[in-house]
């Protein structure tokens, strides 16, 4: 997926959109150890950042500029979340 999006890092978060519940990190290329472990489980919600927002209202959620919004994660400049549904759903 990195390579098909020309990105040097990705993370994939699995879970449902239940309110409450929370996103498991599934995988990842790219990330260093600190990020890795803030982004282990990720609260689905605005608690969850813009991942969690993607997860809760099925819609992608662009943050243009981290630093800006004071949630540096790693080297990230600009993260987008995108939720993608599968046959089951989210």
């Amino acid at each position: 997926m990195s390579t098909a999006f020309g990105q040097q890092q990705l993370c994939v978060h699995l879970g449902g959109a239940e309110p409450g519940h929370e996103l498991v990190l599934g995988a990842s290329v790219g990330m260093s150890g600190p990020a890795l472990q803030r982004l282990a489980r990720v609260p689905i919600g605005s608690r969850g950042g813009t991942i969690g927002e993607a997860a809760q209202t099925g819609l992608p959620v662009v943050e243009e500029d981290m630093r800006l919004a004071r949630r540096p994660v790693d080297r990230a400049v600009s993260m987008w979340s995108v939720p993608i549904q599968g046959s089951g759903g989210l």
